[in-house]
């Protein structure tokens, strides 16, 4: 029988053994033969393997070998199996399509799609009550955890939800060997979780339903609880050595294992298990090797995932290996590799983010920061994330994901003039990439770009470079690609959404006074300034301005968003979903220049959401700002602006005119300058 992926060789041998038990537990021969009638799993090889494994147990014990040796014989003159493809689904497996394509859509790479189609599988058997199709697909959605973003954070916790079923499942239709394989990814969340009572009663029926195996888990376990190292090594190379106690489901635990075993001795084989010497020498040539093969795994899986919590994941398990990978090259060919790993959520069309029952969640929140409403939020949100990524290929555009830019692509797209500076570090022109400052190397009132590290996110740009350079901030290399492909347009309709809930009559002032400065202009105020306003009529405008409340949550940054007309909230994938072609968009709202890189490479912030929903230029503050005095700065910058089209020098004009302030210094410009 052909085996097409890990999943089907994994329920081939769960089927295999199902049937050879059966038989083994008929009562006379004309049920055997019904047996044999009913299950075309006795025909598979993988039934030949288990009663091979069988005989292996019982001559290692001393115990008579003659009915298994009887019956190893008369399975092997059993005709042999057809295709899968050849044969009809069983009958009862309401769940069996679903599977299928499933693991042909995980043999592409294609992971969202796949974890989309697993679910309502799932859901799908559960309502018909076909318990071994939900298990299945439970158990799917585990290893689909276990092998891409594991351990992202959040991971365990779904990893656990998924085991539960799948445990439950099993354990109802009396399926023995698919509980084992349940019960050990349960095991693995528990111990993940540090969830004693969980881990105690979980090896507890392990031990029932899969005593061979339990000697290796007890193992393991007492391996990943100890904090002697050399115990720790000892007993994870006795796992790996005796991994065949696992059966075919060993393929499953051998490399988890053996990252247990890399974090253990400090070796630089998998992921997160990098050791941080490695941030003074290079990676070996066989390191290298093994590093450029994870990171080809990640942009297989990247190159179809539109959803912005795969992305973050991915990001978050796979950062070691690109800064890893950026170390083994120097020059455009090392911030190519990092661009591979940079802000890439922002490049795929990320699902929409808000419904009522969030909006209510935030509300309550912001209004009354307890405990308990926190405790409520946290658990929307990680709900709403779960539905984002089953929802992401709904919204999938033709083609895949749009590629990362490489530095030779971007300076082909710069002017004679453009520099761009990556993390502090690296220099980019026309003329080629060098390492060291901006002093002297690029001309006064020049066009710098500067991708910030992840600490420069949260602060204002130098002053000095501000006052020398038109600068713009941008999240990536691919985000400024398409910035500098956008040609600049004339600035003469405005959009303006203003004091949305009537609590800030300033910013009415401020809505009203900016549009004085435009040929044509639409200000929505009070009631009118819905999100579906923006939704709306933002594509269309050439400057956007919006005076309102900004919300931005620490904990969840990727959630932040803002608050408009009834409390309504404009939340960050929104705006991200929402098509631009706007010169310049405004954001006069505390704290929705806001941005930070999450765990990984993943910037989140509402500029960088607009400029890759097309925007060419974003100006908005970091930090709290003055209504009164934003009124003002806001009023000076639009009438410069309007008359240059140059926002970097209209918002150090607007500065020069108000005088130093906080607010004033909070404004910050994002795009082109």
């Amino acid at each position: 029988m052909r085996i097409t992926s890990l999943e089907e060789s994994l329920e081939a041998r769960h089927e295999a053994v199902y049937a050879v038990c059966a038989l083994m537990h008929a009562s006379g021969p004309a049920e055997a033969a019904e047996v044999v009638r009913i299950e075309p799993a006795l025909r598979s090889p993988a039934a030949l393997a288990f009663v091979g494994e069988l005989i292996g147990d019982a001559a290692a014990s001393g115990l008579s070998l003659g009915y298994l040796e009887a019956l190893r014989s008369m399975l092997s003159r059993l005709p042999p199996l057809e295709e899968p493809e050849k044969r009809a689904a069983p009958a009862g497996h309401a769940g069996a399509d679903g599977l299928l394509q499933a693991r042909e859509l995980l043999g592409q790479d294609r992971v969202e799609e796949a974890e989309s189609v697993l679910v309502r599988t799932a859901e799908a058997s559960r309502e018909a009550g076909d318990l071994r199709s939900e298990g299945h697909a439970e158990g799917m959605l585990c290893d689909l955890i276990l092998r891409t973003v594991w351990p992202a954070p959040g991971s365990l916790e779904r990893l656990a939800h998924h085991a539960d079923r799948a445990v439950h499942a099993f354990s109802r239709v009396r399926d023995d060997t698919s509980l084992a394989a349940a019960l050990r990814r349960l095991l693995v969340a528990a111990l993940g979780l540090g969830d004693e009572p969980l881990l105690t009663e979980t090896i507890g029926r392990l031990g029932v339903v899969d005593p061979r195996g339990m000697p290796w888990w007890f193992t393991y376990v007492r391996a990943v609880q100890s904090d002697d190292a050399q115990y720790t090594r000892a007993q994870l190379e006795w796992c790996l050595e005796n991994a065949a106690r696992l059966g075919s489901d060993a393929v499953t635990w051998i490399p988890l294992c053996e990252h247990r075993l890399a974090v253990a001795t400090g070796f630089a084989g998998e992921l997160s298990a990098l050791p941080a010497a490695l941030a003074a020498e290079p990676p070996s040539p066989a390191l290298r090797e093994r590093l450029e093969e994870l990171a080809a795994r990640a942009e297989r899986i990247r190159a179809t995932t539109r959803s912005g919590a795969i992305h973050r994941g991915l990001s978050t398990v796979y950062t070691p290996v690109y800064e890893a990978l950026a170390r083994c090259v120097s020059g455009a060919d090392a911030v190519d590799v990092l661009e591979r790993n940079a802000s890439r959520a922002l490049l795929a069309a990320t699902a929409a983010a808000g419904d009522g029952t969030l909006d209510d969640l935030v509300r309550n929140y912001v209004a009354r920061p307890t405990d308990a409403s926190r405790h409520l939020l946290t658990v929307g949100l990680r709900r709403h994330r779960d539905r984002e990524r089953m929802a992401a290929h709904q919204i999938r555009a033709t083609g895949e994901v749009p590629s990362p830019v490489t530095v030779a692509r971007l300076r082909a797209l710069l002017d004679e003039s453009d520099a761009v500076l990556v993390r502090g570090r690296w220099l980019i022109d026309r003329d080629g990439i060098t390492e060291g400052r901006v002093d002297g190397r690029v001309a006064p009132g020049a066009r710098l770009f500067v991708v910030p590290g992840a600490e420069a996110w949260a602060a204002p740009v130098e002053a000095d470079l501000t006052a020398r350079y038109r600068v713009g901030r941008v999240p990536n290399l691919s985000i400024l690609a398409r910035i500098l492909q956008t040609p600049a347009r004339p600035a003469s309709t405005l959009l303006a959404v203003a004091d949305p809930d009537g609590s800030l009559p300033h910013a009415r002032r401020e809505g009203m006074a900016v549009a004085r400065h435009y040929a044509e202009s639409t200000v929505y105020t009070g009631a009118d300034a819905t999100p579906d306003r923006y939704r709306e009529e933002a594509g269309g405008a050439d400057v956007v301005h919006l005076a309102c409340h900004g919300f931005y949550l620490p904990e969840n940054p990727d959630y932040s968003g803002l608050r408009l007309a009834d409390g309504a909230l404009l939340w960050y994938a929104d705006v991200r979903r929402t098509p631009l072609s706007a010169a310049l968009v405004v954001l006069g709202a505390c704290h929705a220049g806001t941005g930070e890189i999450l765990a990984g490479a993943e910037y989140v912030g509402l500029p960088g959401a607009l400029l890759a929903a097309g925007a060419r230029t974003v100006i908005a503050p970091l930090w709290q700002v003055d209504d009164a005095l934003t009124t003002d700065l806001m009023d000076h910058f639009h009438r410069h602006y309007a008359e240059t089209g140059r926002p970097a020098e209209s918002l150090r004009h607007a500065g020069e005119a108000m005088g130093t302030t906080a607010t004033v210094t909070a404004f910050q410009l994002f795009g082109a300058p």
